[in-house]
């Protein structure tokens, strides 16, 4: 599998994404379409996944990159990381799934709990087979 295009929406707000090729970012392509609560901070927007991802093969780490897709192998946790990268290296048992494309302004200023819905773009390798999913279900 390759990477996956991803389109992130909460609050009127839609970005565009891509989960890379790893092991955690292909379960939760899986799981896709998903509904989430995030929680924002100002410097990242957080939200506990339903299930646990696998993450054997992938690289584990302290910190982010602006824009990443983190998963938190420490408790569930998906992660879109809008700021402080240059504080970031405190957090540990990171693993990056994938960047948001484009600018982190608006998710950034939205705190407190939003419901979000993160689903395939249209043109992604797994796009036709995650609508004809959502069509018979």
């Amino acid at each position: 599998m390759d990477t996956v295009r991803i389109t992130v929406a909460m609050d009127g707000c839609a970005v565009a994404g891509e989960l890379n090729d790893t092991l955690p970012a292909h379960a939760l392509a899986r799981l896709l379409p998903l509904d989430l609560t995030f929680i924002g901070t100002g410097i990242a927007l957080c939200a506990p996944l339903p299930v646990e991802l696998p993450w054997d093969d992938a690289p584990i780490h302290c910190g982010w990159r602006d824009g990443d897709i983190n998963y938190s192998v420490q408790g569930r946790w998906l992660a879109v990381l809008c700021g402080d990268e240059e504080n970031s290296g405190r957090y540990g048992g990171q693993c990056t799934i994938g960047h948001i494309e484009g600018s982190l302004e608006r998710l950034g200023r939205l705190t407190g709990a939003h419901a979000a819905r993160i689903v395939r773009a249209s043109g992604s390798a797994m796009a036709d087979e995650g609508a004809q999913r959502e069509a018979t279900a």
